[in-house]
């Protein structure tokens, strides 16, 4: 099951990144930066998608599949989409860009791999709500912050290419980046008590494993 994971795992981030160069070909021949899909054929950029998107879902013939599980992968996947391509693309929208983003990057897949090794080792997923709650809150607080670093970091590269993002139109202040970290370290530390106390383990027991699953 770990290699299956894996393997989706690859397939999935490996769709992301080639929808989001593809996406990305005309803004970053603007910003003069290198784009792994802009040399590359239409049909090779189609082959190269659909083959990633064929190691993303062929695992899930043997991971199990259900109503929440499918649920799930279909939206990382259609996140991608409406991230990275035109008509939608939330790339291009200030707030919508830090949402799809931490969904897709963080709670998603977290709350995804959670269900589905829980099915796996046979668990009752009603049992695990308030953990799965508190997981995906704290995960999509954890994507959050590091988006707007990301774009602070990008922010030269997207006014070069027309992008408009909280960086690039100054409008994220350092009282809502204070407020996402306190979410996210609240979040943090009411998941750590939450599973201290459901397996009866000191909450700082929990530190090093939640600690490494932070990044």
């Amino acid at each position: 099951y770990l290699f299956l994971s894996y393997a989706t795992l690859v397939g999935i981030a490996g769709f992301a990144y080639t929808l989001n160069d593809w996406g990305d070909i005309k803004a970053d021949a603007l910003a003069g930066k290198p784009n792994f899909m802009q040399p590359l054929s239409m049909p090779l950029r189609i082959a190269l998608v659909f083959l990633l998107l064929l190691v993303a879902l062929i695992p899930w013939y043997w991971l199990p599949l259900t109503r929440l599980t499918i649920s799930l992968l279909t939206a990382e996947l259609l996140l991608f989409a409406v991230y990275s391509l035109p008509l939608i693309r939330l790339k291009e929208s200030p707030w919508g860009s830090v949402i799809a983003d931490a969904l897709y990057a963080h709670m998603v897949p977290a709350v995804l791999a959670s269900i589905t090794f829980l099915i796996i080792a046979g668990r009752q997923i009603q049992s695990f709500m308030v953990l799965l709650l508190l997981l995906s809150c704290w995960q999509f607080c954890l994507g959050a912050r590091n988006m707007f670093y990301h774009l602070a970091a990008d922010a030269d590269n997207d006014r070069a290419s027309g992008i408009r993002t909280l960086a690039t139109m100054n409008a994220f202040t350092e009282n809502q980046h204070k407020g996402f970290i306190v979410a996210e370290v609240v979040t943090f530390l009411l998941l750590l008590a939450v599973v201290g106390l459901k397996y009866q383990l000191p909450a700082i027991a929990m530190v090093p494993a939640l600690y490494l699953l932070h990044f």
